[in-house]
């Protein structure tokens, strides 16, 4: 019942609410998944990484192959900036999932890698994986194309991010996002 009132108040946007509901279902149900999760998503838009981080971190003891979690608890640690453990984490996943990942998730695990280098300044690292992410799944999404164009700019090669961001746009032609950074390059 709690979870479901979450889930309702998020909806709504009463993200407030919803905190406290699934905090409820939570102390009810410590082991509902589907409750952490929530909870550590509502918690995460108030910027509550610590705590959704420790309670992340304590489902994932006794629940170590779910992959949800994991993911939440990569997406906190990177709202804390602490990028090597969310890679850690995105490793971890894609290690876990092997071949139950579909190629869209892999590619998209490749992209939130390589967006922790970029916050690192690791350049090479960054697009190393990026490059990774788009071999894996070449039209899952624009957003490895155009991070992989940013990371072409900061580095100064501003040719290849033209290339890059004129493939995406033959690949993803209602892309705003891809337009805009090409206009911009």
């Amino acid at each position: 019942l709690y979870h479901a009132m979450g889930v309702a108040y998020s909806l709504q946007g009463e993200h407030s609410r919803a905190e406290k509901a699934f905090k409820t279902a939570f102390a009810l149900a410590p082991d509902s998944a589907a409750t952490v999760i929530s909870l550590a998503g509502a918690l995460l838009v108030f910027e509550k990484s610590d705590q959704a981080i420790e309670m992340l971190q304590t489902f994932l003891e006794r629940h170590p192959a779910n992959l949800q979690a994991r993911d939440q608890l990569a997406a906190a640690y990177m709202q804390s900036k602490r990028y090597s453990l969310a890679r850690a984490q995105i490793g971890r996943m894609l290690e876990l999932g092997g071949d139950a990942l579909s190629r869209d998730e892999a590619a998209r695990n490749h992209t939130n890698i390589a967006v922790s280098f970029t916050h690192e300044k690791s350049f090479h690292k960054a697009e190393t994986e990026l490059k990774l992410a788009i071999e894996t799944a070449p039209r899952f999404s624009h957003i490895s194309y155009d991070n992989l164009a940013r990371v072409y700019a900061l580095t100064s090669r501003r040719t290849l991010a033209i290339e890059v961001l004129e493939r995406a746009v033959k690949l993803f032609p209602s892309s705003r996002e891809t337009r805009t950074l090409l206009s911009i390059v």
